[in-house]
């Protein structure tokens, strides 16, 4: 947003920020589509939703926002690439960048595998 002046100058940046996700659950071989809604998103950048469970980290695909305030990420497979054996699992998710930065939520948001 520019408020006048020279370019650049009066610029406003919002911080990214993830409110919430939904659904909370979804099936433990993925292709569930999960809303993202938080606001700053860079509708230039690709995201992708990070799932962790202690050491273990799934990624969905990158993806870009559909607008500054929501992303939609299709769930991964979580039985295959987790190497977990094939289980389900109560994981915190957050949102990564292709820039390599995380953009960490509000409060804690947990994604289950069923």
């Amino acid at each position: 947003v520019q408020f006048g002046g020279a370019a650049g100058a009066a610029d406003v940046v919002l911080p990214e920020v993830l409110l919430s996700a939904s659904p909370l659950i979804g099936n433990k071989f993925g292709f569930t589509t999960i809303t993202v809604v938080g606001g700053g998103f860079d509708v230039t950048v690709k995201y992708a939703c990070r799932f962790t469970l202690l050491t273990t980290v799934v990624d969905s695909f990158e993806v870009y926002p559909t607008s500054a305030s929501t992303i939609q990420c299709i769930s991964p497979n979580w039985a295959s690439l987790s190497g977990l054996g094939g289980s389900g699992a109560l994981t915190t998710m957050t949102l990564l960048k292709a820039t390599g930065e995380t953009v960490t939520p509000v409060a804690p948001i947990s994604y289950n595998f069923i």
